[in-house]
């Protein structure tokens, strides 16, 4: 699952001669407003027992969908590692957040205004259908270029991964995302 999009280089090619789509498509790199250095390593959360089990589990399913990948610990002291923790659902359970706010610092605020239901008023005509969709891994679709997965680090204390794929928490994906499939 986690960069799909690129196996379908060849098609996304004919529908949009967009170099900056075209070229996320492949490998997406961030764009920074400058060098970015960070300015210390994050600690590892403490978390209760039950907590870092569902942690752990977590990371087994992002490994599994290819999102992320096991690193030697500390073989690139040069990038950027950010803590990894959960937060309550809206629902029930926990999902995980990485907190990317020393990155994010780097990166330039893109403003757009996200379509969303609201729009389907003013289109949808009678008899028209709409359906809703999860987009819960939507962004794991979109793969980080090689050279910049260095900037997406974390660390379980014992174990050091690096996001493959565009993750949740990067200031920029939602923009990202969404410029990418308004070429659809």
């Amino acid at each position: 699952m986690a960069g799909r999009l690129a196996l379908f280089e060849d098609n996304w090619s004919k529908i949009s001669q967009d170099i900056w789509i075209l070229n996320a498509i492949k490998g997406y790199k961030i764009e920074f407003l400058e060098n970015s250095t960070q300015q210390g390593q994050p600690r590892v959360g403490s978390s209760s027992t039950s907590d870092q089990a569902l942690l752990n589990e977590e990371i087994q399913k992002m490994l599994t969908k290819g999102a992320i990948s096991e690193i030697p610990l500390k073989e690139n002291p040069l990038g950027f590692y950010f803590s990894l923790f959960l937060v309550p659902k809206k629902d029930e359970g926990k999902r995980p957040v990485i907190n990317l706010k020393d990155l994010n610092a780097y990166v330039p605020p893109y403003h757009f205004k996200m379509e969303g239901l609201h729009t389907l008023r003013d289109i949808l005509k009678e008899g028209d259908w709409i359906t809703k969709v999860d987009l819960k891994d939507a962004y794991f679709t979109m793969t980080i270029h090689q050279s910049d997965r260095q900037f997406l680090l974390f660390s379980t204390g014992s174990q050091d991964f690096q996001f493959n794929c565009l993750p949740f928490g990067l200031s920029c994906a939602p923009w990202d995302y969404t410029k990418t499939l308004s070429q659809c």
